[in-house]
């Protein structure tokens, strides 16, 4: 039986007579137009024909309507009304009070105003959205702002028994009687519900209420429903191919075995042996990146966690610390926005646990040792370091090898990402102020040497997904720590810092570039980042399958290629970043600049030829006009000449004389 909620039926709505009553007692009324949103209702005109109607939302003030339009085109509020209330000099600030600190009572105030106690999920939002723009700060983002709202009041209804919220887009929000057996009314919704996350939410609800709440709902009966359900929705799962959607359907529905298990173990202690078990959710998966997205895609509370090890453990047999390791190793571990930090920290303990320290302490020597650990593994270690209990794992561990081991983790995420939020990695690099000190320098341990300590600095510039900032600050660190590292800073360009100080970077000079060039470079870029590095890690990952990595050519080749491919994406990066576009419409006729065209005669052969000066990207030896980048030699020494001039320029070794004519510009012979 429904429990929808039962309201008096209520009169029809107000009329416009209403509306003119409450003008002739000198009150505003209030109405909702089509396109306008609501109005105001001021005034009737002097000749009695027309209303006088604000619409805030439109920003129209004493906007004038025909009487006759106005009694069949408007909808006239109830004055009392939630709506009209918002508005209102005398409520608005109760309303605007329920909208910030009662959003559920809101609605269920607006459901109880209907003669049903049911809304279209489109009519609500419309009309809380005007609520919300009523008490809304002028000077903020409204649409915005109310999204936010929004979406963390529908999360809160979710919750309230007393709502039914619709499972699609498009549906009906109902107002119902409070349950008198909130898990008889939650399996109520369960058993009617037709999509298989909302029956995964509301078992979750069911598993989280007081046990005598839900212990009348543990009956043989329910758990064949549960149980039928859970077999279907394991039937459905995508097939192979899409290992992340295929974890996170795993995932949920792993989790809504176990759910199943704990509602119904007070009434059945064999139900974890009852179909589908837990351990069929675990046979589904084919390969590590699968077992990594339902380790990812669980909640990451501790005992989650622990029992996806115990499952992987009884599952796997003698073959669960090999699955186990391959979650801490596996590439994607660090591609995830959150929720690895926790899969790491007791993924170790467990194994720790499990008396394999010494071997967790192996594999990860043997992964920071081939820059191959992701980086939640890195800040596990970062931030262990000094840990008594840990220190069987990290013992194995030098200090210059782990910093390595994180400075490429951070240059290669800056590579394979397209995220602009900063990496976790580089933030935990910059946040902990003792961290290479502690690395490099380590009490009672074997320091750098100061060629590591160089070879380190000299890495820190090159890295890429470091801001300058961040680079400037990191090796000043590496300064207090190893003075004579200022001779590096000066080698590459930057200038001196003080022990202790952040360092001062000499500002690289802008690079004038033409549109075209950019574009070109932007693609270059592209196609490095997202397909060939790419193609190039998976190229390594099949490499390192064939065996012993010191004889293994396709290994080395693979390793080679992808640090070409690095370092020209850093200096395509570097390039771009410095990249000025111009137009060259500021080159004159008078003197030779960027943007020049001209004749040029070498005086030892007579010959001539036509060329142009250009951005720094920009050369063409092959086409009709002879193309430079405004940075080559012989440019920079015709820079600033006049037509007519015997010019000498030094190109290497070799000294040649030239002479300029028809001197002109650029974008006059293109235009």
């Amino acid at each position: 039986m429904s429990n929808k909620a039962t309201s008096q039926q209520q009169p029809k709505g107000p009329n416009l007579d209403h509306a003119l009553q409450r003008l002739a007692d000198g009150k505003p009324a209030y109405c909702l137009h089509q396109n306008w949103g609501l109005g105001i209702i001021r005034e009737l005109a002097s000749d009695g024909q027309s209303l006088r109607i604000d619409f805030p939302e439109h920003k129209r003030v004493g906007h004038p309507m025909d009487l006759g339009f106005c009694r069949t085109k408007l909808e006239i509020l109830d004055p009392a009304s939630l709506l009209a209330s918002a508005y209102s000099p005398e409520s608005k600030d109760k309303v605007a009070a329920m909208v910030a600190n009662d959003p559920v009572g809101l609605v269920k105030a607006l459901l109880h105003e209907t003669e049903t106690g049911d809304l279209s999920a489109l009519r609500l939002e419309n009309t809380l959205e005007r609520i919300f723009s009523a008490s809304a700060p002028a000077d903020k983002d409204r649409a915005a702002a109310f999204k936010t709202w929004w979406t963390r009041a529908r999360a809160a209804l979710r919750k309230d028994r007393a709502i039914l919220t619709p499972e699609r887009k498009g549906g009906v929000y109902t107002l119902l009687e409070a349950p008198s057996d909130p898990g008889q009314d939650l399996f109520g919704q369960y058993a009617a519900a037709k999509d298989d996350a909302r029956r995964l939410q509301l078992l979750a609800e069911l598993v989280s209420l007081p046990a005598a709440d839900s212990r009348g709902v543990a009956t043989a009966e329910n758990l064949a429903v549960v149980s039928a359900h859970l077999s279907e929705a394991l039937g459905q799962v995508p097939p192979p191919g899409r290992p992340a959607r295929r974890g996170e359907r795993l995932a949920d529905l792993l989790v809504g075995i176990w759910n199943r298990n704990l509602l119904f173990a007070p009434a059945n202690e064999n139900v974890a042996t009852l179909a589908p078990t837990a351990s069929d959710v675990v046979a589904l998966i084919l390969d590590e990146a699968e077992l990594l997205h339902l380790a990812l895609n669980i909640p990451h509370s501790s005992e989650h966690i622990r029992n996806l090890l115990d499952l992987i453990r009884a599952h796997h047999g003698a073959s669960w610390q090999e699955k186990v390791f391959g979650l801490l190793s596996h590439k994607g571990l660090g591609q995830t926005k959150g929720g690895s930090a926790k899969l790491v920290s007791e993924t170790i303990n467990y194994l720790s646990e499990a008396d394999l320290e010494k071997e967790l302490g192996a594999r990860l020597a043997d992964w920071v040792d081939r820059r191959q650990a992701a980086g939640p593994v890195l800040i596990w270690a970062t931030k262990n370091r000094g840990s008594k209990r840990h220190a069987a794992i990290l013992s194995q561990l030098s200090g210059a090898g782990l910093l390595r081991a994180i400075l490429a983790s951070i240059g290669d995420d800056a590579l394979a990402s397209n995220s602009t939020a900063r990496n976790p990695l580089a933030n935990e690099l910059q946040r902990d102020r003792t961290l290479l000190s502690d690395l490099l320098r380590p009490e009672g341990g074997e320091p750098a040497s100061t060629e590591v300590v160089f070879d380190l600095a000299r890495t820190l510039l090159r890295t890429m997904g470091l801001d300058p900032m961040t680079k400037k600050s990191l090796l000043a660190r590496l300064i207090a720590i190893e003075p004579e590292v200022n001779s590096v800073a000066k080698s590459l360009g930057e200038s001196k810092a003080e022990p202790g100080a952040e360092q001062q970077v000499d500002r690289e000079k802008v690079l004038y570039v033409s549109k075209e060039s950019l574009a070109a470079r932007r693609a270059e870029l592209e196609d490095i980042v997202k397909h060939k590095l790419p193609e190039i890690n998976e190229a390594i990952q099949v490499a390192k399958e064939h065996g012993d990595l010191r004889e293994n050519s396709e290994y080395k080749m693979a390793r080679q290629e992808k640090e070409r491919l690095q370092a020209r994406a850093q200096d395509l990066e570097k390039g771009i970043a410095k990249a000025e576009v111009v137009d060259f419409a500021k080159a004159t006729a008078d003197t030779v600049g960027i943007g020049s065209l001209f004749e040029l005669t070498r005086a030892s052969t007579g010959t001539t030829d036509t060329r142009a000066i250009l951005g720094a990207w920009d050369t063409d030896t092959e086409g009709p006009v002879v193309i430079m980048p405004y940075l080559s030699a012989l440019a920079k020494g015709l820079m600033g000449k006049k037509a007519g001039q015997l010019i000498k320029v030094s190109v290497g070794q070799t000294v040649e004389h030239w002479t300029i004519s028809n001197l002109r510009r650029w974008v006059d012979h293109r235009g």
